[in-house]
């Protein structure tokens, strides 16, 4: 009787031993992890597009909220005058990569979030088919160190907006164009 009584504890170790050795899920998020980590890390700091000769800025700022968040603020400035402004927030989790945009005057203060794209060879594409305007959402880093952000979809019109922005760091001359 003490055979089977000795027995067990062997085999409840060699079962624990077992499920370590089990191959962890995929990851959700996918296998460009790093690229898209590297490309989230180029938007922290403040960010700035002169829309033309009227003074209008679009201005955007992100900084780091620890290891799994970023979070961010957009506005636009025309002159000495705020004429529009948004909470922004990128988070991941095992399900994936949020870009999530509130605009604290409107939409019932709640923010509204798109999914990364991860079926892209564009590492920070962001969709929300559902959203009534915009439903994607694509940051770009350029070789000169600027980003890309072009916003767009379709009005609850019907109609197709889009809208882009050329980010520079603040503080910096514009690139010339000459």
């Amino acid at each position: 009787m003490r055979m089977p009584m000795l027995l067990l504890p062997a085999m409840l170790v060699a079962a624990c031993e077992t499920s370590n050795t089990a191959t962890p899920d995929p990851d959700p998020i996918g296998p460009d992890r790093t690229q898209w980590a590297n490309d989230l890390s180029g938007l922290l700091g403040e960010w700035v597009d002169e829309q033309g000769e009227n003074g209008t800025v679009f201005h955007e700022q992100w900084r780091s909220d620890g290891e799994k968040a970023l979070q961010g603020l957009g506005f636009v400035m025309s002159g000495n005058d705020t004429i529009f402004i948004e909470e922004l927030a990128i988070r991941w989790d095992d399900q994936g990569v949020t870009y999530s945009a509130r605009i604290p005057s409107g939409g019932q203060g709640e923010f509204v979030d798109f999914r990364m794209n991860t079926d892209t060879t564009d590492p920070l594409v962001f969709l929300n088919p559902d959203h009534d305007y915009p439903q994607r959402i694509v940051y770009r880093m350029l070789d000169d160190g600027t980003w890309e952000l072009h916003v767009s979809g379709t009005e609850p019109d019907g109609s197709i907006r889009e809208e882009r922005y050329h980010l520079r760091p603040r503080n910096t001359d514009p690139p010339s164009t000459g």
